[in-house]
């Protein structure tokens, strides 16, 4: 049987002590979206807030203290709109490392800037190390233990392999809904780490003192100034990681001429057009309603599909398209 859950009335009058969890304001910006404020001033609140109390959660605060696991920002607006209380769940956790994988996935329908989302990506992969230790010294004894803290199917194929590793993009995924793709973009244009990482290399590269720094300074700047178009949706993730990987590879190449990848010629593609006669496209054509149309095919290899005028793409029938080439002697 499901275990009920427990509500508490928690006071906003500054009579209990309510603290934000620990890496809400490293992941999150403070800001306030004003339409979600009035939507709270005029209909109250939805969905209640998460909190715990502390009992040494938070070790140099009060052990009756509040901590706010999830709804920051409607417990905020609450106190800002004047409210005197807010209907709260309240969770027990025996540590705070178990209430960091509920912090982060709570919050996966927030609003979120991109910057947000990388540092959510960032914390969750520090938090999936432990996870990853665990499963390794301990192995399939441990399994139970990592849904309690994750509320990961381990069971999930693809989730943890026969010797135990914790695919880490496959439960970040899950839990916040960021694809492997889009967690390399963010980790790439938007952490610290990933730059500093390249940094280290152009520092370690035998090029001369006055040169590296040259070099670090302007891979930083142009690093910064993609970071923030991304941020600011003006660049995708996508054509921002390719500006910043690109110039990577570059600089790479000058650093250590070794590493530079040589540019792969595209293989030229013959492509023939040919012009099937208004009266003739029904023999060929699928859909006998269009009466004509370009035919291009590329050395055969690809699906054959006509443009009609109006752009619409029909498939052709291969075989009557050779035996109507063959009449028309093309």
């Amino acid at each position: 049987m499901m275990k009920s859950k427990e509500f508490i009335e928690l006071k906003l009058d500054g009579s209990v002590k309510i603290l934000d969890h620990p890496n809400q304001s490293e992941i999150y910006s403070s800001d306030i979206d004003e339409d979600f404020k009035n939507n709270i001033k005029l209909h109250g609140v939805a969905i209640a807030p998460i909190v715990s109390i502390n009992n040494g959660l938070i070790e140099t605060e009060p052990e009756d203290a509040i901590v706010i696991i999830s709804g920051h920002q409607r417990i905020k607006v609450c106190q800002e709109l004047g409210f005197e209380s807010i209907q709260c769940e309240l969770r027990h956790f025996e540590s705070m490392h178990d209430a960091d994988f509920l912090h982060l996935i709570s919050n996966k329908q927030r609003k979120k800037k991109r910057s947000e989302i990388a540092a959510e990506i960032k914390v969750y992969n520090q938090k999936l190390c432990q996870v990853r230790k665990l499963l390794q010294s301990k192995g399939s004894k441990a399994i139970e233990e990592v849904k309690k803290i994750t509320s990961v199917k381990l069971s999930r194929d693809g989730i943890v392999d026969e010797n135990f590793k914790l695919n880490a993009y496959e439960v970040i995924e899950m839990h916040l809904g960021v694809s492997e793709d889009q967690q390399k973009y963010h980790n790439a244009v938007l952490t610290e780490e990933w730059y500093e990482e390249k940094n280290e290399k152009i520092g370690a590269s035998s090029l001369s003192k006055s040169k590296k720094s040259k070099l670090s300074k302007a891979f930083h700047e142009f690093w910064e100034s993609v970071r923030k178009e991304a941020d600011s949706e003006k660049l995708s993730m996508y054509r921002a990681y390719r500006k910043i990987n690109d110039e990577w590879n570059r600089i790479a190449g000058m650093i250590d001429p070794k590493s530079k990848k040589p540019k792969r010629k595209k293989p030229k593609k013959s492509t023939t057009k040919v012009w099937i006669k208004p009266k003739d496209f029904a023999q060929i054509a699928t859909d006998e309603n269009v009466n004509k149309a370009d035919v291009r095919f590329v050395n055969w290899e690809q699906p054959i599909v006509a443009t009609s005028e109006g752009g619409k793409e029909y498939l052709i029938d291969i075989e009557k398209l050779l035996k109507y080439l063959k009449e028309q002697g093309i």
